[in-house]
């Protein structure tokens, strides 16, 4: 009976991967499309045809992630749960050997001794030692079973924060092929951190001033497993010196920047090949909306922020304070005052008065994204979500409105005005 229900548990935490994928493919990806049409629908763009299979088919979230391209993912994802969660219900059938016990008979006496092999990934720093003291020291097997505990107990933390993450995602018709290598790689990573920290807890201490104890290990694998990367943070932040004391988390450009940005949003980015906010700001919306779950005014908030970032770096954290978020606020300066009859150079002089910047640098700025068509269209599609009717730009297959359309009587400013049909290529 226990084997069975091993059988069982191993059939649902190693089939995990095309369940997810099943439920996404059938009951999720419908509501997927339906939202980028409503999208692009709003947006008033036109819409795109790709070939597949030598048939022009509709460009949408169902025909750019085929269902090819998740086959190798879940196979990679299932043979590494498959191996892992081995060493969490059989350990005795693929580490039993290590654990054996020999007898010997000379004469009426009989000798037992255990007999194991000392393999260095169970042993970490006590490899070589062929004889340890009873005690209060670990002999050799208690490492290894000890090391053997660990990743267990890792991966199921691992695994039950993957499955937790995967359903959430599921929810959300979040489903993409790099998903599976992540947590796979995930529970990997997790499974060695927690085994090195195991090796050095009880040299350095544990977490809060707890006293090390053995007991604690598997508590730790389990909590290692969730949150591996604290736990890495924490081995690196020991050999501080490695580094020459220098932040490698500090850059001008990290996506921590940016307002509304959680560590999950960060992650998910990521995922499409978005590291900082110099590939936000060049990445496409049209590309995001298809990929990613975010809605279009999130996405068009972010990359407007990171757009601004890519400016000013250092001093994006002033121009906060005062309320100049992302280049559309810029291009609304300007707008603003060119209503009122004045020249933008009134405007960047008194944001340099708020500010504590110097007007020629707020100058620059200014004319690299007013000059941007590119950031202008997309203020288009902001205004748009927002429900203006009149937008900062239009385009009418990709020519830009000439300057003069800020100079149009009252009459022609009272029409209103459609968003483009085309965007430019790097957003298309």
């Amino acid at each position: 009976m226990d084997f069975i229900i091993k059988i069982l548990f191993a059939f649902i935490v190693n089939g995990f991967g095309i369940i997810v994928f099943l439920s996404f493919r059938f009951f999720k990806m419908g509501k997927k499309d339906n939202e980028y049409a409503k999208v692009m629908e709003t947006f008033g763009l036109k819409k795109k045809y790709e070939d597949v299979g030598g048939k022009k088919v509709e460009r949408k979230p169902s025909t750019v992630m085929k269902s090819s391209n998740y086959f190798l993912p879940i196979a990679f994802y299932t043979i590494t749960s498959t191996v892992l969660s081995s060493i969490f219900l059989f350990p005795t059938e693929f580490f039993g050997h290590l654990f054996t016990e020999t007898t010997n008979q000379v004469g009426d006496i009989i000798n037992t001794a255990k007999s194991f092999s000392y393999n260095p990934f169970f042993m970490g720093v006590d490899f070589g030692k062929l004889e340890l003291e009873n005690g209060n020291t670990l002999t050799a097997s208690d490492l290894q079973r000890r090391s053997i505990a660990t990743i267990a107990w890792a991966f199921m933390g691992a695994f039950l924060w993957a499955s937790s993450n995967m359903i959430r995602r599921l929810s959300n018709a979040d489903i993409v092929p790099i998903l599976f290598y992540k947590v796979a790689f995930r529970m990997l990573f997790a499974c060695a951190v927690a085994l090195i920290f195991s090796f050095i807890a009880s040299k350095v201490g544990l977490f809060g001033g707890l006293s090390y104890s053995s007991a604690f290990i598997p508590a730790m694998a389990f909590v290692a497993g969730t949150l591996p990367e604290r736990f890495f943070n924490y081995i690196l932040e020991l050999m501080r010196g490695v580094f020459s004391g220098r932040d490698i988390n500090n850059k001008e450009l990290h996506l921590s920047k940016i307002e509304g940005l959680s560590v999950a949003h960060r992650e998910r980015l990521w995922e499409e090949g978005i590291d900082n906010a110099q590939n936000l700001a060049q990445s496409s919306l049209i590309q995001l909306l298809l990929k990613t779950p975010f809605e279009a005014r999130q996405l068009l908030d972010w990359i407007g922020q990171a757009k601004l970032l890519c400016y000013m770096k250092g001093d994006i954290d002033k121009a906060n304070r005062v309320g100049i978020r992302s280049v559309y606020d810029f291009i609304s300066l300007k707008e603003t005052y060119t209503k009122k009859g004045k020249d933008n150079m009134n405007a960047l002089q008194e944001l340099g008065s708020a500010t504590g910047l110097q007007t020629p640098i707020l100058a620059v700025v200014a004319e690299l994204v007013n000059e941007d068509v590119g950031s202008k269209s997309l203020k288009g599609f902001f205004d748009k979500l927002n429900g203006k009717k009149k937008v900062a730009v239009l385009y009418e297959n990709e020519e830009v409105i000439p300057e003069e359309v800020t100079e149009l009587d009252d009459r022609e400013l009272e029409k209103d005005l459609d968003i483009p049909h085309d965007i430019p290529k790097s957003y298309d």
